[in-house]
């Protein structure tokens, strides 16, 4: 009889609990970072903008690597040895597509060690006109 009583506290209400346990911390991070995810939504990125309407709404269209370069170069274009830390850094283009008014943007981002569409945009100008009057202006 105890044989069967184990049998069916491990079986039946040790998965039990887990589940319990599992949906009682899902709910609690829900909770965390719900306005976390609203926050981000609401404010998103403020370094990027349609160059047509001033839409932040934009859609990745395309992005290639710039040119490598050091962080500090002779004037030959080689790397300064006076430097100890002296990285290659790239730039990154980017071709972007405005949700509202499907004017396409062309992006440049600030160079980086790890150049993606996530650096920074510094400059923006318009390749593709949009619909409607145009609100915004190329911009960097």
């Amino acid at each position: 009889m105890e044989a069967l009583l184990v049998g069916v506290l491990w079986l039946v209400l040790l998965p039990l609990g887990l589940i319990v346990i599992f949906h009682v911390y899902r709910i609690f991070f829900k909770i965390i970072f719900s306005p976390l995810a609203i926050i981000k939504y609401i404010f998103g990125r403020r370094d990027i903008r349609c160059t047509w309407c001033l839409a932040r709404n934009l859609k990745f269209l395309r992005g290639e690597v710039g040119d490598w370069k050091y962080t500090h170069e002779t004037k030959s274009g080689n790397q300064d040895l006076r430097y100890k830390k002296n990285p290659m850094i790239a730039g990154y283009d980017s071709i972007y597509i405005c949700n509202r008014c499907n004017a396409e943007s062309s992006c440049r981002h600030v160079m980086t060690k790890k150049p993606s569409k996530k650096a920074k945009v510094w400059r923006g100008i318009n390749s593709v006109e949009g619909l409607g009057p145009r609100k915004g202006a190329d911009y960097g």
